[in-house]
């Protein structure tokens, strides 16, 4: 029946340190590594500097573990940390959940874009796909550690994966056997999501309508899956999941942005999306503080072009005309020169 059951650490006593490496560390690392990757080609595309998104994912990924991590603590009814406070910390045991750790990349990228300047709504769209292939990683750790799985199959024509999956381990209180394998739904979902808003990329009309498009689909799939879980975290006031509560909060606040913002588009109040798009239109000034391209590169750019047409082409041909002038009277002054030169030498002849 466990024939899909993993050890959880994949590599034990590393070096002879006595450190365990665990599945779920190793693909929460390469969600971030491939999120890091596709948001790099999303901002070359977009004329943006490297180090800029390296910054961001830097800070991004700290407040998002951090958040991610208080998020599944505060809103635990099952008192799992109420006597071992240090259970808080050992994050390798599972337990981030990815709201805490959407808000905490967001407060981190914002914060980001006051420090430096940068246009917000920009730096979201480079940091939604790259958030949606990380989750679609990420959801592996989860069936690795036997978590975040759904309601019990008992039809034995439903007992195969991907539909569900055989739990060896379940949490106190429920029996070993097949529940739905809402992990791997959400893992697909997330992947689709991902290569939907890579393709919509060149599409895009405003800056935020990538990262308003990734709140709207994956509140839609997380507010349905969340209400198939066992392991929901649950507000301590109403008795329903606070996951699905906050999704369809975000459905509801997306579309309403997009409503907004394509009503805006329309009137052509709002617009100009970041280069790449082919609605992009350039505009004396854009750059990353105010549309996402690297204003400064381009300004010198522009200067050394100029530059080099005041030292080039150009600046001969002025000179030349400028020249042409000048030879002009002194080819007519040529023939004079001589009558001036004979009365001269006349001059001198008399003298003698």
């Amino acid at each position: 029946m466990g024939f899909l059951a993993i050890d959880k650490v994949a590599i034990r006593n590393l070096f002879g340190l006595g450190i365990d490496i665990r599945w779920y560390g190793i693909l929460i690392a390469l969600g971030v590594a491939a999120g890091i990757a596709l948001a790099i080609w999303d901002a070359k595309r977009r004329k943006i500097s490297t180090d800029v998104v390296l910054d961001m994912t830097l800070v991004g990924v700290i407040c998002a573990i951090v958040f991610a991590r208080l998020y599944y603590v505060v809103f635990d009814t099952q008192g799992t940390f109420a006597n071992d406070f240090m259970a808080i910390f050992r994050i390798w045991d599972g337990g981030l959940a990815i709201y805490g750790g959407v808000i905490g990349g967001a407060l981190g990228i914002f914060a980001y874009s006051r420090i430096k300047k940068f246009k917000l709504s920009v730096l979201f769209d480079i940091a939604a796909p790259s958030l949606a292939i990380g989750q679609a990683i990420g959801r592996w750790g989860n069936f690795i550690n036997q978590e975040a799985f759904g309601q019990p199959v008992t039809n034995p024509s439903w007992q195969w994966f991907p539909y569900a999956t055989y739990i060896e381990n379940p949490p106190s209180g429920m029996e070993p056997g097949w529940y739905q394998a809402t992990f791997f739904y959400e893992s697909m979902w997330c992947l689709l999501l991902c290569l939907f808003l890579v393709l919509y990329r060149r599409r895009q009309k405003f800056p935020g309508e990538i990262c308003a498009y990734y709140f709207l689909l994956y509140g839609i799939e997380r507010a349905c899956v969340e209400l198939l879980r066992t392991d929901q975290l649950k507000t301590h006031f109403l008795d329903l999941p606070v996951s699905h509560l906050l999704s369809v909060a975000l459905v509801i606040a997306s579309l309403i942005y997009l409503i907004v913002m394509y009503s805006r588009v329309k009137k052509g109040l709002a617009g100009c999306a970041t280069p790449g798009s082919i609605y992009y239109v350039h505009k004396p000034g854009d750059g990353i503080s105010s549309a996402g391209v690297e204003e400064t590169s381009e300004a010198s750019e522009e200067q050394k072009d100029g530059s080099a047409e005041d030292d080039g082409t150009e600046a001969p041909n002025e000179s030349q005309e400028e020249n042409a002038g000048e030879q002009a009277p002194s080819e007519g002054g040529s023939e004079e020169e001589p009558a001036q030169a004979d009365s001269e030498a006349g001059e001198d002849e008399d003298d003698i």
